[in-house]
């Protein structure tokens, strides 16, 4: 069996409120590195404006906003991609895990359905994960996904002991 090399991240929180300066240099050393696969294991978007707790301080909601959360977090994913779109190298496999920030979408719809819209409302579509991975696992029963890649189990976090 021959090795393979993996980089493997988790919660990178995009959020409009931070610079995205960050993800220039993961994607640079993604791609000096010429991993197999990266392996994203959730919380990519912080998605602060689907934040419940900020629901009892009204000054919090007013500073955010659901666009900014979606073009931060699509514009993280581009800049760790970018270089690999202009060289003839080889790609990595990209494998993406959703995270409960991520998660936060689902569950605005789920409190109130009229809000969600491809268009005008919000959606979990807006991530294009489709777009930014190869393989992508959301929420299973209202968990986080397992899934193994070369023997190795992966999941935005593992609950332990008898928490369903």
């Amino acid at each position: 069996m021959a090795k393979k090399t993996a980089l493997i991240f988790t919660c990178a929180h995009a959020d409009p409120e931070c610079d995205n300066k960050r993800f220039d240099w993961l994607g640079r050393f993604i791609y000096d590195l010429k991993p197999d696969y990266v392996v994203d294991l959730g919380d990519g978007a912080d998605m602060r404006s689907l934040n419940s707790y900020d629901t009892r301080y009204p000054k919090a909601v007013v500073t955010q906003s659901y666009q900014k959360d979606i073009e931060a977090y699509n514009d993280s994913q581009q800049r760790l991609r970018w270089q690999f779109r202009h060289a003839k190298k080889r790609k990595p496999f990209w494998i993406g895990f959703e995270g409960n920030h991520e998660n936060r979408v689902k569950k605005a719809i789920a409190n109130d359905p009229r809000i969600e819209g491809d268009r005008y409302g919000i959606s979990f579509d807006h991530l294009q994960t489709d777009h930014w991975f190869d393989e992508y696992h959301e929420y299973e029963n209202s968990a986080p996904a397992i899934a193994d890649y070369d023997g190795v189990s992966y999941a935005h976090y593992f609950s332990s002991g008898n928490y369903g």
